[in-house]
């Protein structure tokens, strides 16, 4: 797990709370963030996004 700076931007996984720098997180094809009903919620690591999140009708990720 990578340690945050004040110098850079991080994502923090909504579910495991793994930290990545935001432009790691989005080459290795993080999603940005997630809805449960009209809530919405950060970040999630692909392997949680596998296992946790669906692609809904609307195009946006939401929890299976």
């Amino acid at each position: 797990m990578n340690t945050p700076t004040e110098s850079e931007d991080w994502a923090q996984c909504e579910f495991c709370r793994d930290v990545q720098r935001v432009d790691d997180a989005i080459n290795e094809g993080w999603i940005a963030y997630f809805y449960k009903g009209d809530i919405e919620f950060g970040a999630a690591c692909p392997r949680c996004a596998e296992q946790f999140l669906q692609l809904a009708s609307d195009g946006e990720y939401e929890l299976s």
